[in-house]
């Protein structure tokens, strides 16, 4: 079985079905090279925010290639606010 590649066209339907609010997809020009996208959502809760991190990192985990960069997760401690870096 072939998986989807994770990419925006992945990423949005997946925060859609885990009830992100105010999807905002910013793209980024070629210029500059460390970055596509950012893609920035709301929560309905701090836990609702931490479960769509979560959810985020375990597909990119069963969806990523080899040659993908590791995860980042920072602001893990924060109620409000949370970035991951897909690489």
């Amino acid at each position: 079985t072939v998986l989807p590649k994770f990419n925006i066209d992945f990423v949005v339907p997946l925060l859609r079905q885990e009830n992100a609010k105010d999807i905002c997809v910013i793209q980024l020009p070629p210029e500059i090279k460390y970055c596509n996208y950012f893609i920035i959502v709301s929560g309905s809760s701090t836990r609702h925010l931490h479960a769509m991190a979560h959810y985020m990192l375990k597909m990119y985990k069963h969806h990523k290639e080899e040659s993908d960069p590791h995860t980042r997760i920072e602001g893990k401690e924060t109620d409000d606010w949370l970035c991951i870096d897909f690489g």
